[in-house]
């Protein structure tokens, strides 16, 4: 019948497609690929395909008409008949057998597993004519008993391409709307993706998908993010975190890109993560969590392969998992990330470690720490950076916390705790409580008998990276390498080596090919013997790295420091505390 219509369907590209509700399933993957706008079907296979197709699907009603010649065909016949058929088939014909007074003997069906107990039924009862769609009629021919298909008429054909017709015109609109929206995103630069409660991708960005590891162009809507991800895990439940405490900031420092999330309420009240994706450092308040995944692992397993430390990850892991945390500290890039994702491997497959940084230690960076560890009792490492910016008062209410709980936390400081203790910047209490098992990492200058295994390692990794087929370095690149001070330590180091990697032309790298970088690495020295500051960090940094400097070299004398750098006592102690 729709064959013989489909000439007055102009606007329609129509195939139709033989199917029961069982083979049905097995076309229903390609309906949203194919390039399908609507599917047509009818009764419990139309049911069934509305659950699990990813276009709409209008039904082909059993009208009034249906329901009274099939009636009238019937009603005449002197074999016992019985109906068997979904609800919406069997309202319809007993709202009309009852309006003419003609008993029409039924069952009701809820799925197709449904369908051969009641013909089995219907037989043993003497029923010898079954009517009910394509199913039913085939297994009660396979029975013995005739079977009388339930037929739709052409007024309800028509009807349910009128209902596919207006589905696809208000589609299409929402399609163009969409599309305006994606072009204006991308004529903006800016990378964005729309998720779900249930984390289900409800359009992204190409640049964002390409973070999931999706191909532009060939990744149909919805699909779930990042199955196991650091990205899924957090926002599972987080949905009451970030209404309370802002939207959740991830940062990825070795492709240095910032996803920062936040929570919409859709029309339906429904709620909706909105991603958004910056590229390099960018402004940050409160709390951020770091992706140390990529980045750990563009660092080979240091502390295993030279052995030092070994014992101390041991030490570590049996303490985090009596339920106490573990206190790291040591300058930047000595390996503090290193070492909280070996402890994580140490302690299992499945442990993931969450990384948290604070920015502004406030009450909202507060709750939201609270947040993070509770999740890390579900399995991950939780790793602090920053603890020192809360005030005593939090950082009491978060040991408390922790204490006595089975919570795998890791604290990490870029200072010694003894000099965190003298400027006033931890809680005596709560210092010493991490203080127990403190593990200092040396800076690389005070380990450089180290340095060649590391130089090694790092010469393998970037050999895959960049197709190169380096065997080692020249005697002289040794001295060189030995003589540098390396204020950025291991991320120092390996910059370096793979700049050195990438720019050597034979099977060794020459002393041309370090020197370069290792000019643009030194920090200019202020006067004679005052040591050199990292001047590519923060100015904030750099200020307190000066005033650290003249506090010590007056014997931690707050009013001396305070008169030689030429500010009141109250002020320098605000600048010690982070406060201005």
């Amino acid at each position: 019948m729709i064959r013989q219509m489909t000439p007055q369907y102009e606007g329609f590209d129509i195939q139709v497609i033989v199917a029961d509700m069982q083979e049905s399933l097995d076309q229903i993957g390609s309906f949203g690929e194919g390039g399908y706008d609507v599917v047509i079907s009818r009764g419990g296979t139309a049911r069934l395909l509305a659950m699990h197709a990813k276009v709409p699907v209008v039904e082909i009603q059993v009208s009034g008409f249906d329901v009274l010649r099939m009636l009238t065909l019937m009603k005449e016949h002197q074999a016992k008949i019985r109906l068997i058929g979904f609800p919406n088939i069997i309202q319809s014909f007993v709202s009309v057998s009852n309006l003419l007074d003609y008993d029409f003997p039924y069952t009701v069906i809820n799925g197709e597993s449904e369908v051969e107990n009641a013909l089995v039924e219907a037989k043993r009862d003497g029923v010898q004519v079954i009517v009910g769609d394509t199913v039913t009629v085939r297994f009660a021919n396979e029975l013995g008993m005739q079977g009388v298909l339930i037929t739709s008429g052409r007024e309800s054909v028509s009807e349910a391409f009128r209902t596919a017709e207006l589905i696809f015109r208000s589609l299409d609109e929402h399609k163009k709307t969409n599309r305006i929206y994606e072009r204006m995103l991308k004529e903006i630069g800016r990378e964005a993706a729309v998720l779900d409660g249930s984390l289900q991708v409800l359009f992204a960005t190409d640049g964002i998908q390409s973070l999931w590891g999706k191909r532009s162009g060939q990744t149909s809507f919805p699909y779930r993010v990042e199955e196991g991800g650091l990205l899924g895990g957090l926002l599972e439940d987080a949905a009451a975190d970030i209404r309370e405490n802002g939207p959740l900031t991830l940062y990825e420092p070795a492709r240095r890109i910032t996803l920062t999330v936040r929570l919409l309420n859709a029309a339906d009240r429904s709620e909706i993560y909105l991603l958004t994706l910056e590229h390099g450092e960018h402004p940050w308040a409160g709390i951020r969590v770091v992706d140390p995944n990529r980045d750990a692992d563009t660092f080979p397993s240091f502390f295993h392969a030279t052995g030092v430390m070994d014992q101390t990850l041991q030490n570590a892991k049996s303490q985090v998992q009596a339920g106490d945390p573990v206190a790291v500290c040591g300058e930047h890039g000595a390996g503090k990330r290193i070492f909280a994702d070996a402890l994580a491997a140490l302690m299992g497959k499945d442990v993931r470690v969450i990384e948290v940084e604070i920015g502004d230690g406030d009450e909202a960076a507060f709750r939201r720490l609270c947040h993070l560890v509770s999740v890390a009792e579900r399995g991950a490492l939780l790793h602090v950076r920053g603890f020192e910016r809360f005030p005593a008062v939090l950082q009491r209410k978060i040991a408390d916390i922790i204490k006595g709980k089975t919570r795998k936390v890791l604290f990490s400081f870029d200072e010694h705790p003894k000099r965190l203790k003298l400027e006033i910047r931890m809680d005596a209490k709560v210092l010493d409580w991490l203080s127990r098992g403190a593990i200092e990492l040396k800076p690389l200058r005070e380990r450089l008998n180290e340095l060649e295994e590391y130089v090694r390692a790092f010469i393998s990794m970037f050999n895959e990276k960049y197709g190169k087929q380096i065997v080692g370095v020249r005697p002289e690149v040794w001295e060189l390498l030995r003589a540098r001070t390396w204020p950025g330590n291991l991320i120092e180091l390996r910059d370096t080596m793979e700049e050195a990697v990438r720019e050597a032309q034979g099977e060794y790298i020459e002393r041309v090919d370090v020197e370069m970088k290792a000019d643009a690495a030194v920090t200019p020295v202020l006067s004679a013997g005052i040591p050199a500051f990292d001047l590519n960090r923060s100015l904030d940094e750099i200020e307190r790295d000066i005033i650290r400097y003249v506090l010590e070299e007056e014997g931690m004398n707050q009013s001396k420091a305070a008169k030689r750098l030429k500010i009141n006592r109250t002020t320098l102690w605000r600048k010690v505390k982070g406060e201005e």
